[in-house]
């Protein structure tokens, strides 16, 4: 990996399973077992005070009106990573069509998850413009097409939504809206969609974050996504890759989309932990 000194950098990757497994490769109904991926990502001109920053990201959730004990887990999972923000890339809900009868379970998740910052979220196609008024009364502070510049009392972080929830709301243009990025102040672009980031490429992230996938949800032994649901080339459509100056991660989400089974694509939650690059 070049970083833009000539420097070679690698991110430092671990996976933990947050439980002994008995059927770790399936799962059906219901979410029963999830991975945490950890990824030390090397920054450019990071200032020392925001070395070592810790995100959680949690994608497509697809919350229905039945509350699952997986949830409570990841709730758990998250406080005890003692994050400063939380991050979530969309499909909150699991209904296209109507986010109410899900309401009951989203005021008790979210609102529950637990970090230094709060919770920041875009939504994804899943999701409808009704949610993401709830969700701003709920506390969370949603993102799509905002710009938010984050004071974290440590230093500054820029947090950029693509807009949504359906590919055809994010205009032509979208990313000539914003100023270049600030030497010393990390970039974060949210977006549901993969097929996004040719269009959000020239904000020049230092960490483009989505979902929408679920890395394939039904896999073959090998992880071979057997369906995809975006238009980027497959290897992109799924874990961590490094384009240009820009760490670009796919989360493979913690819930079910269509058929309720996951198939050798287990559940994640993905921290972040930002580094200084040398």
């Amino acid at each position: 990996m070049q970083t833009t000194s000539g420097k070679t950098t690698k991110p430092i990757k671990t996976q933990t399973e947050i439980r002994p497994l008995s059927w770790p490769w399936v799962h059906l109904f219901q979410p029963t077992h999830f991975i945490v991926r950890e990824l030390a990502l090397p920054l450019e001109h990071l200032p020392m005070e925001l070395d070592g920053m810790r995100i959680a990201v949690l994608s497509d959730l697809h919350l229905t009106p039945v509350w699952h004990k997986a949830y409570e887990r990841v709730l758990e999972t998250v406080e005890a990573l003692a994050t400063d923000m939380v991050l979530v890339t969309g499909d909150i809900v699991d209904d296209r069509r109507t986010h109410v009868p899900a309401m009951p379970v989203i005021r008790r998740y979210l609102p529950a998850l637990r970090s230094r910052l709060g919770t920041f979220a875009i939504l994804g196609n899943h999701d409808n413009i009704g949610s993401s008024q709830e969700l701003d009364r709920l506390g969370i502070q949603m993102l799509d097409g905002r710009r938010i510049l984050l004071e974290t009392g440590k230093g500054s972080v820029e947090l950029i939504g693509a807009m949504g929830p359906m590919r055809a709301d994010m205009p032509e243009g979208f990313a000539a809206r914003f100023e270049a990025p600030t030497r010393g102040v990390p970039r974060i672009v949210l977006a549901h969609f993969p097929d996004f980031f040719p269009k959000l490429q020239s904000l020049q992230p230092d960490i483009y974050l989505c979902g929408h996938t679920h890395a394939g949800q039904i896999c073959l032994p090998t992880g071979a996504m057997l369906v995809r649901h975006d238009h980027s080339p497959r290897k992109l459509c799924r874990g961590y890759h490094r384009i240009g100056p820009t760490h670009y991660i796919v989360n493979q989400g913690l819930g079910f989309s269509g058929v309720a089974i996951r198939l050798f694509c287990p559940p994640e939650i993905v921290l972040i932990i930002l580094k200084r690059a040398y």
